[in-house]
C-alpha cells in the first residue's frame, strides 16, 4: 500500500509473507504527507514477545504522537473482520484519532465478494458506533488510490 501511496515500486520493500516488517517505517510523499508503516499484528509469523513489543509500541504511538492526524487501519478484504481488526478498530475510536479503513487485495475478489466483505466492516463499525470510511484498495491495480488521497487531504487539513 505505500508503494501505491508513493507511486514508487520499490519504496517499500515487499514479501509474499506477512509480518516482514518489524520496525517502524517512516516515508515522506510528496512533501505532504509523513506515512508511518508499523508492524502488522495479524497474519505476522514472530514471536509472543515480539507480537507484545509491537503492540506496546503501536499503542503508545497512537495515543501519544502528536501530529498523527489519521490512521490508516488496512483489513484483508479476503477475509471478515477478524477478532483482531475489531479489537484494532475499538482501539483506534478509543484513542479518538481519524480513521480510513483500506480493503486490501480487492483485486482477488469478485464484485459480490467485495460488497460481502464491506458489509461485514461496515457492520463491525455499527457494532462500535462509528462510521469510518472504507476505500476499496488493490496495490496490484492500483485501485483506491486517489480515494484513499482524498479522504487523506480531508481528514488531515
Amino acid at each position: 500500500m505505500l508503494n501505491v501511496l508513493a507511486a514508487r515500486k520499490q519504496l517499500a520493500r515487499t514479501s509474499a509473507t506477512p509480518g516482514k516488517t518489524t520496525l517502524f517505517n517512516l516515508y515522506r510523499v510528496d512533501d505532504d504527507y509523513l506515512l508511518v508503516d508499523v508492524p502488522g499484528l495479524g497474519y505476522a509469523r514472530t514471536s509472543r514477545a515480539n507480537r507484545a513489543r509491537w503492540e506496546k509500541e503501536i499503542t503508545t504511538y497512537v495515543r501519544a504522537r502528536d501530529g498523527l492526524a489519521l490512521v490508516l487501519l488496512l483489513m484483508d478484504a479476503r477475509h471478515a473482520p477478524t477478532a483482531l481488526d475489531r479489537e484494532m478498530m475499538a482501539f483506534v475510536k478509543e484513542a479518538g484519532r481519524g480513521v480510513v479503513i483500506a480493503l486490501t487485495k480487492t483485486d482477488k475478489l469478485s464484485a459480490n465478494g467485495r460488497a460481502k466483505t464491506r458489509r461485514s466492516v461496515e457492520s463491525a463499525m455499527a457494532d462500535l458506533l462509528v462510521e469510518w470510511p472504507v476505500v476499496e484498495t488493490s496495490a496490484h491495480t492500483g485501485r483506491g488510490r486517489d480515494e484513499l488521497f482524498k479522504w487523506i487531504d480531508d481528514l488531515t487539513t
